[in-house]
């Protein structure tokens, strides 16, 4: 790259020209070397050719060597060595335009919009919150599941134990005997978007009672964190918005001794939080927008917080297709090996381990692992032929 921008520096008329004008008693920073190459105190000077830049940012950014640094990252790295005019800006829209750092980086700054304020209870079980614990040890009475109901005044809770395929009117006669039978009909619900609370039949059950529901913005369980637990494989223990009250008395009367924190976990490989770009549909409340979601999602919810949508960068160079992946009921799945790319050996003091370069589904060559050899053959013997 060295070589073709100073090859490039010779058609270039601009570099050319601040060359000739450089004396010595001069103080502008520039310099010329012998070989009548062009330098910026000590930087390369790069000349205004588009193809040569882009070619210089691509193996900037996207060289087995760079792995995708942000823009700021990735100035300080070539700022050292190169300069032309305007080089921070064009580094700022080379990375922002980038489809892999859309897709997978996260934005470190401040959210585009607030949670909307929850009213505050001024009598008891007024309004309440209720959530549903899942993926416990089952009970003699092949009970799974606990519904979590608490009061958001006086932080009082009831723990009703349930399987998780509880009926909806099942569920509807325990929540009328052992909530509005003692308590009354409160003002509001405050609950996530689970299919059981978002159904027409609990909706016009709550409707009738003059309940107002109230739903919680996905992936902000700290909105309902008096009943909340974690999931999707993430350890109890350090999740941050779960309530240690709940779960103590839940775990001292529903889990059998010996059970550890670690049983609740769900093992597997999360689906990607990207999944657009998308066309905005509507906009739902303050800050909260529905997306336009292909049949292929229909399993998630179309309604997103503001904070959550990041504004699509397009360029030529994009290309979009359509990836089936399918998911299992608890948002991940499985990755499958496609083809074997590379061998190699590494060789140790004692032994050599023979490794292998596989691709996988849905992903480039350029996210291709190296595996070992004998796993591989174990698990998927048809990736190798018969005489390898």
């Amino acid at each position: 790259m060295v070589e073709r921008i100073k090859e490039a520096q010779a058609t270039d008329q601009h570099l050319q020209f601040l060359c000739s004008r450089i004396t010595p008693k001069q103080q502008i920073g520039f310099s010329c070397d012998g070989n009548g190459i062009l330098y910026f105190r000590g930087r390369l000077c790069v000349p205004e050719l588009p193809s040569l830049k882009e070619d210089l940012l691509q193996e900037a950014h996207r060289s087995r060597f760079a792995i995708h640094p942000g823009g700021t990252h990735m100035y300080r790295d070539l700022r050292r060595s190169y300069w032309w005019a305007g080089m921070k800006k064009d580094i700022a829209d080379f990375v922002a335009r980038c489809l892999v750092c859309q897709q997978v980086k996260a934005e470190h700054q401040r959210p585009a919009g607030l949670l909307q304020k929850i009213q505050i209870s001024e009598w008891k079980w007024e309004h309440i919150t209720m959530d549903f614990v899942v993926g416990l040890p089952r009970t003699r009475r092949t009970h799974d599941t606990i519904w979590v109901i608490v009061d958001r005044l006086t932080k009082s809770a009831h723990f009703l134990p349930i399987r998780r395929t509880e009926s909806l009117d099942r569920l509807a006669e325990l929540y009328c005997r052992e909530i509005i039978r003692l308590h009354g009909v409160p003002l509001s619900i405050i609950s996530d978007r689970d299919p059981r609370f978002t159904s027409r039949f609990w909706q016009s059950l709550q409707q009738a009672m003059g309940t107002e529901l109230r739903f919680i913005t996905a992936f902000h369980p700290q909105t309902d964190e008096h009943v909340d637990l974690p999931s999707y494989g993430w350890k109890l223990g350090k999740h941050r918005f779960w309530g240690h009250r709940v779960f103590s008395v839940m775990q001292r009367w529903f889990v059998p001794s010996g059970a550890g924190v670690k049983r609740f976990g769900l093992k597997g490989k999360l689906a990607p939080r990207y999944i657009g770009p998308f066309q905005i549909l509507e906009r739902i409340g303050e800050v909260a927008y529905r997306l336009v979601l292909p049949p292929s999602l229909t399993g998630v919810h179309d309604v997103f917080h503001v904070s959550m949508l990041r504004r699509y960068v397009p360029h030529p160079s994009h290309i979009l297709t359509d990836v089936s992946v399918v998911l299992q009921p608890d948002i991940s799945y499985e990755e499958i090996p496609v083809q074997i790319l590379d061998r190699k050996e590494r060789r140790l003091r004692n032994k050599t381990i023979r490794l292998v370069k596989v691709g996988w589904r849905h992903h480039s060559d350029e996210e291709a692992t190296w595996e070992s050899e004998d796993r591989m053959r174990a698990s998927y013997p048809h990736l190798f032929t018969e005489g390898e």
